[in-house]
């Protein structure tokens, strides 16, 4: 993921689009002070090649909003960045911290809808828990806590978030950092993103062994009726776990998406 898409500093382009204004208005009214804007974009290809694995309806919204710049407001304390963003007919609303140690904080606000996915993924990843998927990064013991807020309200994501910061400050033992312009902006993002990217490339890790250890283990049983003179038996079984395979990948694939939060890579 982070090899193929990166995010710039976006304050300059000349595109005054901005997706939820109302909700940037809130914080704006709340004393956060917009710093300037970014943009995630594709180092591999084009938007266009990237909504071509979409189906068509999904793919008219997202070329629709993947090149609006979001807007990065800081908090009137300097402890916080919130960027406000198009999340697949909804608003995505993050609060992020960094703490003197390195490590990060932040409270999201609860998607409304599941992300769109590609039809290749779109076929095995039939049912979602959104709050599970909007945590499935945070690892706290390794420098991240990700927290999600049912809430439509600024002002309470505002106050969860200042006690999510407390509280994960008093248990590592260190304190809020002071956060600067969109250079310190774009540099939490990246980190971000690129643990974002780990966590993934280790749980889509554990697909292919667990499909080879489904294959040895039927292999395994095939030889040893062959040996035990079944032959009838073992080409039965062979058969059988061939017819068998496409299942085991499917069920692999849906549910092995989220790895226990032991297993994650640490953020620091």
């Amino acid at each position: 993921m982070s090899d193929i898409a990166r995010f710039i500093d976006a304050t300059d382009s000349p595109d005054p689009r901005v997706d939820y204004p109302e909700i940037v208005r809130e914080f704006l009214d709340m004393g956060f002070v917009q710093v300037g804007r970014i943009l995630l974009e594709p180092t591999r290809g084009t938007h266009d090649d990237t909504a071509a694995e979409y189906s068509h309806e999904e793919r008219e919204k997202y070329l629709a909003h993947c090149d609006v710049p979001t807007p990065i407001l800081r908090a009137p304390d300097r402890s916080a960045f919130v960027d406000v963003s198009w999340f697949w007919d909804a608003p995505s609303v993050r609060l992020r911290s960094e703490l003197t140690d390195g490590s990060a904080v932040e409270t999201n606000r609860l998607w409304e809808n599941p992300p769109g996915l590609p039809r290749k993924l779109a076929r095995y990843w039939r049912r979602f828990d959104i709050s599970k998927d909007m945590t499935k990064r945070s690892t706290p013991p390794g420098g991240r806590s990700t927290e999600i807020v049912a809430t439509r309200d600024a002002a309470a994501q505002w106050r969860q978030h200042q006690a999510h910061v407390a509280r994960y400050a008093a248990e590592r033992h260190t304190e809020v950092g002071q956060l600067g312009g969109i250079e310190h902006a774009l540099d939490l993002a990246r980190r971000l993103f690129r643990h974002d990217t780990a966590v993934e490339r280790r749980t889509v890790g554990f697909w292919k062994p667990l499909v080879l250890t489904y294959g040895i283990i039927g292999l395994l049983l095939i030889l040893a009726l062959h040996v035990a003179g079944q032959r009838v038996a073992a080409i039965g079984t062979a058969l059988g776990l061939a017819l068998l395979t496409p299942l085991v990948v499917r069920l692999v694939i849906s549910r092995v998406r989220i790895l226990p939060q032991r297993l994650r890579p640490p953020f620091i």
